[in-house]
């Protein structure tokens, strides 16, 4: 058996917020406890893919998907959906979600990954809300175990490694690795996670979340949001003006022939 474990993050929907909000604010804390939540969208693909990778995995090869986040109550009505869509387990780390600390983060999902011992760990490469990308690679350094990111899609092969496709460099990558290990999923396309069906929910979706108590510290007590600001969207350009596109053309070359080299 294989033992796959998906590490995903609740966040608020920012982009619910109005725009007038998105601006710099000292000294007065903004809240976002009004905006719905929901999983962060690499975190949401990891767990498509894992379903995805369950379903095709050799009928030789037995496999079983457990799920864990990192938050308060909140995250419950997730983690029951996660048991409607055939995750055998679905575990919340009680504490903050400490969303600035990406090393306190890696330790508690380590110290569960430890205790669990799977075979394939799944995460984003980074949350919607704090975005370091960092969660993965510490979790794999304090395992001690490899870790691909970019991934883009990967299957179970019956001896016991993970082909994986992913972006390098240099384009898609497709490499065979071996178990344990992490993968942080990136921009996969289409991989919005399933509904479940009502007879599931009704069957499945009840089931109570499994609440862990955190390993640590609660250095994060007490931290809230202190400013939002709407990314920079303003681009630079230059007009090449000419009646024709042969002149605007000529201006262009003149203009950055040389500095780029085109000349």
């Amino acid at each position: 058996m294989m033992l796959l474990l998906g590490c995903f993050k609740v966040v608020p929907d920012l982009d619910r917020v109005p725009g007038k909000v998105w601006r710099k604010v000292s000294g007065t804390a903004v809240d976002t406890d009004y905006l719905p939540r929901i999983i962060s969208f690499q975190d949401e693909s990891a767990l498509e893919l894992m379903l995805r990778c369950a379903d095709r995995a050799p009928d030789d090869l037995r496999t079983e998907l457990e799920a864990l986040t990192l938050g308060d109550r909140r995250c419950d009505p997730f983690l029951k959906n996660l048991y409607a869509l055939g995750f055998a387990r679905a575990m919340r780390i009680e504490g903050s979600a400490a969303a600035v600390c990406p090393e306190d983060t890696a330790a508690e999902l380590a110290a569960v990954c430890r205790d669990r011992r799977p075979d394939l760990i799944v995460t984003g490469c980074q949350s919607s809300d704090g975005g370091s990308g960092l969660v993965p690679l510490f979790l794999a350094e304090t395992l001690g175990i490899p870790c691909v990111t970019q991934v883009l899609d990967f299957t179970l092969l019956s001896d016991g490694r993970v082909e994986v496709r992913h972006q390098g460099d240099e384009g898609i990558a497709v490499r065979r690795v071996r178990t344990p290990c992490v993968l942080a999923v990136g921009n996969a396309a289409c991989t919005y996670l399933r509904f479940p069906t009502v007879k599931a929910k009704l069957s499945l979706g009840r089931q109570p979340a499994t609440v862990l108590p955190p390993v640590g510290e609660e250095t994060m007590a007490g931290l809230r949001l202190q400013s939002l600001r709407g990314p920079d969207r303003k681009r630079a350009g230059v007009v090449m003006e000419g009646d024709t596109a042969e002149e605007r053309v000529r201006r262009f070359l003149a203009r950055y022939g040389k500095e780029w080299g085109l000349l």
